[in-house]
């Protein structure tokens, strides 16, 4: 079974490749950087809205009347 990458570690592993590579008669391309980037930001911009549905805490109290024990 193939390991699950974060998406960090995707584009860091793309970033580290080749742009363009020829082995055995096959060529193969990768995507631009500024496309790699793009996605890197909109990574970024997924986590910190996911960060911020944060619902405030809930505060409960036990209401009691003036004067009473």
């Amino acid at each position: 079974m193939a390991e699950s990458l974060t998406p960090a570690e995707t584009l860091a592993a793309a970033l580290a490749a080749p742009k363009r590579s020829k082995r055995d008669g096959v060529e193969m391309e990768e995507h631009s950087l500024p496309d790699l980037i793009e996605a890197a930001k909109y990574v970024a911009q997924l986590k910190l809205a996911a960060g911020s549905r944060r619902r405030p805490p809930i505060r409960l109290q036990k209401m009691r009347p003036p004067g009473a024990v």
